[in-house]
């Protein structure tokens, strides 16, 4: 789970791939030039018939594709900007979230993938 935390935002990375976030503007995790966390990457747990699927199932998630606008007080912004910049958020429209993005399971892919690729010391070509 930390791992996920020190990392990109996956709706974020898939956004990119799709052409609907700019690269610039995709939420990263890890530490600040100062070596203090940056706390913009929470671990989004999964859900299976409305019960967690385990610790290891889920993915980073930035503010925004996490909590939606009940972090707008800590991104700074309106909600329409927000949701310019980053498209639809998990909290406050799931069914669209999970269009834009994929499902859970294909998020849960995409993060193993990320994690994959950073242990190899393979870099992301996208972020």
């Amino acid at each position: 789970m930390e791992a996920c935390k020190t990392r990109v935002c996956i709706p974020c990375l898939v956004g990119v791939q799709l052409g609907l976030i700019d690269p610039a503007h995709a939420v990263r995790g890890g530490d600040d030039d100062d070596g203090m966390p940056l706390p913009m990457v929470t671990y989004q747990h999964c859900k299976s018939g409305n019960l967690r699927m385990g610790h290891l199932d889920g993915y980073g998630c930035c503010l925004w594709h996490h909590f939606g606008t009940q972090q707008l007080h800590a991104l700074g912004m309106s909600k329409e900007e927000a949701r310019a910049r980053w498209g639809p958020n998990l909290h406050d429209n799931g069914r669209e979230f999970r269009e834009t993005f994929g499902t859970e399971l294909e998020l849960i892919e995409v993060q193993a993938f990320v994690l994959q690729q950073s242990a190899t010391g393979d870099r992301l070509s996208a972020v």
